[in-house]
């Protein structure tokens, strides 16, 4: 998936709609494993955060070796800023 293409993928409205993601409510089938998610580290930061997003398809809920995961941001800290920290600190 090209950068473009996830961006369109991806836009604000959609990423909201994920935020908001209700785990009452959440089919798990459709979430993918944060361990299957390879994080290339020949890419540039912002290559890594749209590959990142591109293969977890919802940044917000996913799994963890079979445990939803639901995240949220508070204060000043933007998930594109988590992204590229993530980016930076884990590589496989």
């Amino acid at each position: 998936m090209t950068e473009t293409t996830a961006r369109t993928y991806h836009t604000m409205e959609s990423l909201r709609q994920m935020a908001q993601t209700d785990l009452r409510n959440v089919n798990r089938k459709e979430l993918v494993d944060i361990n299957d998610v390879e994080i290339k580290k020949d890419l540039s930061q912002r290559e890594r955060m749209v590959d990142f997003i591109s293969q977890i398809k919802n940044p917000y809920c996913y799994l963890d070796r079979g445990m939803v995961v639901k995240i949220s941001f508070a204060g000043e800290n933007r998930l594109e800023d988590t992204l590229k920290k993530c980016a930076r600190t884990h590589r496989k």
